[in-house]
């Protein structure tokens, strides 16, 4: 297959209109996730304008260091930040960022994984304090958000594809990948696709694709990788795929896809499980976006 030249012009102009800046926030690592496109395009092009604002941000904060669980404390960040840190050892040979990143990694793991389940939290909110305290689905289950759980998945892939092959804590993010697929691969529903709540799917039945996607990135890397079983692993891929396939409209827009946040709260719900609800209504609508702030009820 040729390269598409109109993928990287896309993302080259991206770059510039942010002039190759971070976000604005200081070790936010949503801030961070630019990064990777940057780092990328770098080792494309070699302008090293495309990774001063990349080393700067994470200078600062290997020169103030912070607990993965003060800096990464949500589970979608251990996509959004870690792949870069190990981009930047791999394109500056620098070993000091992979380093940083894997201790601030497995502080953020150990305080987000359930090792009852082999789930991620989404933060503390979830995690049980042994008063009752945290946030419960309807059913009683804990929740385990899919799409958090889908990041995590991808940024195992996009770390290990950085990382070089004899890093000490190298086969650590392996078996991570491979208990934390065990634990998704059992959760997806019949028609291919997982929920939003992966405890309790019934809630809000909704199909949710970015989950789905990015699980299912993550197993046709393993596969290709040979770290997954292919036979094991290949029925749940095709039918994900399959499923992923029936939410591209015909003007080419994905839909199912879960909403970003939105402040309206209900007693006894979590925010994440509100968020599907209206997205069932815009999706099944074609709602305008404007439409999106209200409740569909």
């Amino acid at each position: 297959m040729q390269p598409d030249s109109k993928y990287l012009d896309a993302a080259i102009n991206w770059a510039k209109d942010n002039q190759w800046q971070v976000g604005p926030e200081d070790r936010f690592a949503d801030d961070h996730t630019c990064c990777q496109t940057y780092l990328e395009i770098y080792q494309a092009l070699k302008d090293d304008a495309m990774k001063e604002s990349s080393i700067e941000a994470f200078d600062l904060m290997l020169n103030d260091p912070k607990p993965g669980r003060e800096d990464w404390w949500w589970c979608d960040s251990l996509f959004m930040a870690p792949p870069a840190f190990a981009m930047l050892t791999e394109l500056t040979g620098e070993p000091k960022y992979l380093d940083a990143m894997n201790t601030l990694w497995w502080d953020s793991v150990d305080h987000l994984l359930d090792p009852e389940t082999g789930l991620f939290y989404r933060d503390k909110r979830y995690i049980p304090d042994g008063q009752g305290g945290e946030l419960r689905e309807e059913n009683g289950e804990k929740v385990f958000w899919g799409r958090g759980n889908g990041w995590v998945v991808s940024a195992i892939c996009r770390v290990l594809d950085h990382m070089p092959e004899d890093f000490a804590d190298r086969q650590k993010y392996i078996d991570l990948f491979v208990a934390l697929c065990e634990a998704v691969v059992k959760l997806q529903g019949d028609d291919g696709f997982w929920r939003a709540s992966m405890l309790d799917p019934k809630s809000f039945p909704s199909p949710e694709s970015s989950a789905t996607s990015l699980f299912a990135h993550g197993m046709a890397w393993g596969i290709n990788n040979g770290i997954l079983d292919r036979d094991a692993y290949m029925p749940a891929l095709e039918k994900a795929w399959a499923a992923l396939k029936t939410c591209v409209h015909e003007d080419g827009m994905m839909g199912w896809i879960q909403l970003p946040a939105f402040t309206r709260e209900i007693p006894g719900k979590s925010t994440i499980l509100i968020m599907v609800q209206v997205h069932s209504c815009w999706q099944q609508k074609r709602l305008p976006n404007s439409a999106l702030s209200h409740s569909c009820e």
